[in-house]
């Protein structure tokens, strides 16, 4: 009955409380970097070649070399692109939620239209003109970091918040445990009779 109690703290209570502090934690220790580059990425200029030293992009019109749609879970995929531009040819990942619609790429010229930043192939533009973020986009990566901590309180939030009420409204349970714990019968196993 005690071991169950014990096993039934540590599952209930202090697993999830754990989780969501190491979560917090990566992100307040992520998530500035990323900040950071997502926000020199948004602010980045069109690239001047008397200012090589500044954060800039490039739009490029390249040939679509090949289109792949990768499917994945409930619907989602990842169309990865090959694109041959202007200074060489680059591969693109853009994903896509669950049922999410078939984007079409190149334009009525034949061609497909290429956000560049930093050597990689940030953004491709749609045939109806929509911007698609590619997985090497720093906006991206905000977006995943800052998903992780929300669904990691939702999923562990509850059952943290209901273990705390229970304990707060049978303090008895705590103090028992504590004594059981201070007086090692935990540490030991149970005695088996020959």
């Amino acid at each position: 009955m005690f071991r169950f109690l014990a096993v039934g703290v540590i599952v209930f209570l202090v697993t999830p409380a754990i989780a969501i502090g190491i979560t917090g934690w990566w992100l307040l220790h992520d998530l500035s970097s990323l900040t950071r580059d997502a926000a020199q990425y948004r602010t980045a200029t069109e690239c001047d070649p008397g200012l090589p030293l500044v954060p800039c992009y490039r739009l490029e019109a390249g040939q679509l070399v090949s289109l792949s749609r990768i499917p994945e879970k409930c619907g989602s995929r990842t169309d990865r692109l090959v694109i041959k531009l202007e200074s060489g040819t680059y591969q693109a990942d853009i994903s896509f939620d669950c049922l999410a619609p078939i984007v079409e790429y190149l334009d009525t010229s034949g061609l497909v239209t290429a956000k560049l930043y930093a050597g990689r192939i940030t953004a491709v533009t749609s045939l109806g003109g929509t911007v698609f973020e590619t997985n090497d986009s720093p906006a991206v990566g905000t977006s995943l970091a800052k998903g992780v901590f929300p669904v990691t309180v939702v999923f562990c939030g509850p059952w943290l918040l209901l273990n705390l009420i229970v304990l707060v409204r049978q303090p008895r349970t705590l103090f028992g445990l504590w004594r059981m714990l201070r007086r090692g019968r935990l540490a030991e196993g149970p005695s088996i009779a020959a």
